[in-house]
């Protein structure tokens, strides 16, 4: 276990190699090794993307030819307002956990 905590910290430390040592797998002549790898297809995955697709196409099908320009609109801005809102929030999430953070109430402050 020691050994191979060892050889970790000496491959992440920098290291410049002189002459005499020997030369790594790469600078050699032989190239190295990129066979394809063999991926599996989930067909459960296919059939959920394939399904919200087609969801994602039919509703901008009803959008653009069946829905009033009207309730287009509405839509649209709602989704902006629903957006505005979360940034906010993401926003004052953070300042809140940095001041607490910064009266050394953190979890890293013991």
């Amino acid at each position: 276990m020691e050994s191979r905590r060892i050889k970790c910290l000496q491959e992440s430390t920098p290291h410049v190699p002189s002459d005499t040592e020997p030369k790594s797998a790469l600078t050699e002549d032989k190239a190295p090794d990129y066979s394809p790898v063999l991926q599996k297809i989930v067909w459960r995955n296919v059939v959920i993307f394939t399904y919200a697709h087609l969801a994602a196409f039919y509703g901008l099908y009803l959008m653009i030819f069946k829905a009033k320009g009207l309730t287009t609109l509405s839509g649209e801005y709602l989704q902006y307002a629903v957006t505005v809102m979360r940034g906010t929030l993401l926003v004052a999430q953070l300042v809140e956990a940095l001041r607490y953070k910064s009266e050394g109430r953190g979890f890293d402050s013991r």
